[in-house]
């Protein structure tokens, strides 16, 4: 995992500012997302952690303008992500991907493994033709660890570790600079877990990705993360170095989340 402070100084891949989401209209409307603000530098995984309901997966959906915001900005590789028409949008998203929490509702039970990791080819039209779509499948299958025979398959054939590995794939396909990975792992058992981070982690190091990683998990994220931001109630609490948060929490709800994390690849406690 890179060291981020031994990291050069650049512009950030990822800049949010300030940002503000509320569901709902006029008196009735609740905050969500309450003036956060974070970066996320090239290469580097950063880490939203937080109890259900904190806003961490909301956070991820606005930062991809999957879901309208209220006040704020998002800055993606110097373009304004929130103000871009239907065009530059279209472009910026070949480079903004998700992998879903899970895996076997992201993926279309009625398509083939083939046209699942094709449809974002065909659809941002990054291809020369049909041998070249199906050369850059096999090549995504064997870069995450699936058999070419997968290609014929669809998604209910596979476990549950097998389908992640086919959401990875996916996101992979137009060969994105940040992922926005909602809490890929919660629905794995733990062992298979391990497998995935492991999956993630070298893609992150071959490709040169940048991740922003939502999870509940601080095993997970000392697994995987570089740094890591603590939301509760809509804002980030608590920020810094991974480490230094997991090893030395300076607010009293982070030490609890830490305290209540397993250990990756920990046995499960016996049952009484």
């Amino acid at each position: 995992m890179p060291d981020p402070a031994n990291r050069p100084s650049s512009p950030p891949l990822l800049e949010v500012e300030s940002l503000c989401v509320a569901f709902g209209a006029g008196r009735a409307a609740r905050t969500v997302v309450d003036s956060i603000s974070f970066r996320v530098a090239r290469g580097e995984a950063l880490a939203l952690v937080g109890e259900s309901g904190s806003g961490k997966t909301t956070v991820g959906r606005a930062v991809l303008r999957l879901i309208p915001t209220r006040s704020g900005r998002v800055i993606f590789n110097g373009r304004d992500v929130l103000t871009a028409s239907a065009g530059p949008l279209r472009e910026l998203r070949r480079h903004m991907q998700i992998i879903f929490q899970d895996p076997g509702g992201s993926l279309n039970p009625r398509m083939r493994v083939r046209d699942i990791l094709a449809e974002p080819l065909i659809v941002h039209r990054a291809h020369t033709g049909p041998d070249d779509i199906a050369s850059q499948c096999r090549s995504m299958l064997d870069r995450c660890g699936l058999p070419h025979a997968a290609i014929d398959r669809f998604p209910h054939e596979f476990s549950g570790g097998q389908k992640q590995r086919i959401a990875i794939a996916r996101a992979l396909m137009l060969h994105p600079s940040l992922i926005v990975c909602d809490e890929p792992t919660s629905a794995l058992d733990v062992s298979v877990q391990a497998q995935i981070i492991n999956l993630m982690s070298d893609l992150r190091a071959s490709l040169g990705l940048s991740y922003l990683f939502i999870s509940h998990d601080f095993a997970v994220v000392r697994a995987l993360c570089d740094r890591v931001a603590v939301m509760r109630d809509g804002t980030i609490i608590e920020s810094g170095v991974c480490e230094r948060v997991i090893e030395r929490p300076e607010h009293e709800y982070t030490r609890a989340l830490v305290d209540a994390a397993p250990r990756l690849g920990a046995p499960a406690a016996p049952s009484t």
